[in-house]
């Protein structure tokens, strides 16, 4: 009995044609596809998650559009446990519309008698903002921070999308010394 062997180049022939097949019978397209399989997380508090360098961790922010508050939990990097920071705030800037001026708010360290967390030693922050009060949707810059003693770069993203799907191209990063430029 003689066994045939497939060379490898068209057995990843193979693979690709059974994967656009698929695509095909499924009417999906590659973005589809990619998106419904691409490695997420699920906020537990129901926010809106921001990735921290390559999964360093995750800031989910939460917002009350009618008070103006925004909690920011800092989180581990499969979004599932609470990561206690040593800064006292959080500062990001946010623009409400496409031409406003962007607004710098900062976010205050805040202390839980219940888990034990103080001012220095906490995974919530919060600040309230009438510039809040009744916006469903904004740009949002985060600004460089030290998240478990690795400095992350500041960055752009839209709230409430996030970064978490994935960081394409409309989020820029922000050079160093460059946090007070608009865009």
């Amino acid at each position: 009995m003689r066994t045939f062997k497939l060379p490898l180049f068209i057995s990843i022939l193979a693979v690709l044609a059974a994967f656009f097949v698929y695509l095909l019978l499924t009417g999906k397209d590659y973005e589809t596809y990619i998106a419904e399989h691409a490695h997420t997380h699920v906020p537990p508090h129901g926010g809106t998650l921001l990735v921290l360098g390559d999964h360093l961790g995750h800031l989910e922010l939460l917002l009350d559009s009618q008070t103006g508050s925004l909690t920011a939990y800092a989180l581990d990097g499969h979004a599932e446990h609470p990561v206690r920071l040593t800064a006292k705030s959080i500062a990001i800037t946010i623009q409400t519309q496409p031409e406003a001026e962007w607004q710098p708010l900062t976010l205050q360290a805040r202390a839980n008698p219940l888990t034990g967390e103080e001012v220095g030693n906490t995974s919530e922050f919060n600040l309230v903002s009438p510039a809040l009060i009744g916006v469903a949707a904004f740009a949002l810059r985060l600004e460089p921070l030290n998240f478990r003693g690795v400095d992350v770069p500041g960055f752009e993203t839209r709230f409430p999308e996030g970064n978490e799907l994935a960081k394409t191209s409309s989020d820029t990063m922000l050079k160093k010394g460059d946090s007070t430029s608009g865009h």
